[in-house]
C-alpha cells in the first residue's frame, strides 16, 4: 500500500513540479529523508555524521572561547562567517568533500573560510 501512495505522490510530482509547495533542494532533500524513514532504510550517511559530530565537538569549546574573547560588533561578523563556512560542509561542496577525505591535510573552519572562491566573498562581512 505505500508503495502505491509513493508511485502517486511521484506521478503527480512529475506532472507539476509544484503540487506540493514549491520545489528546492530542501524539500528534495526532505522527501528523501521521509521515504527512506518510510521504507525503513538506514541512514547511509550514519556513520560519518557521528564521526564528523564528534570532530566538531571536540573543537567547540575552543571556538567558543576565541570567540568570547573578541568585541561584539567583530563575534556578530566571526558567527556569520561560520556559519556560512558551515553552510559549505552541509551542501557538500566537492572540493570540501575532497579536503576532508585527504587525511594529509589539516582541514576546519578557518581553512574553509580561507578556501572560498573569490564569487563567494561578497556574502560575507569581513574575510580574514
Amino acid at each position: 500500500m505505500k508503495c502505491t501512495s509513493t508511485y502517486h505522490v511521484v506521478k503527480v510530482c512529475l506532472a507539476s513540479c509544484s503540487a506540493y509547495g514549491h520545489l528546492t533542494v530542501r524539500s528534495l532533500l526532505d522527501t528523501i529523508e521521509h521515504y527512506l524513514k518510510e521504507f525503513d532504510f538506514p541512514d547511509p550517511y550514519l556513520t560519518q555524521k557521528r564521526e564528523e559530530n564528534q570532530a566538531a565537538l571536540a573543537l567547540l569549546q575552543a571556538t567558543l572561547n576565541d570567540l568570547d574573547q573578541l568585541p561584539f560588533k567583530e563575534r556578530q561578523e566571526t558567527l556569520v562567517r561560520h556559519v556560512l563556512a558551515g553552510n559549505m560542509f552541509d551542501w557538500g561542496a566537492k572540493e570540501v568533500a575532497q579536503l576532508l577525505e585527504d587525511k594529509t591535510v589539516e582541514f576546519g573552519f578557518s581553512q574553509a573560510l580561507a578556501a572560498l572562491p573569490s564569487k563567494y566573498r561578497q556574502y560575507f562581512l569581513v574575510l580574514p
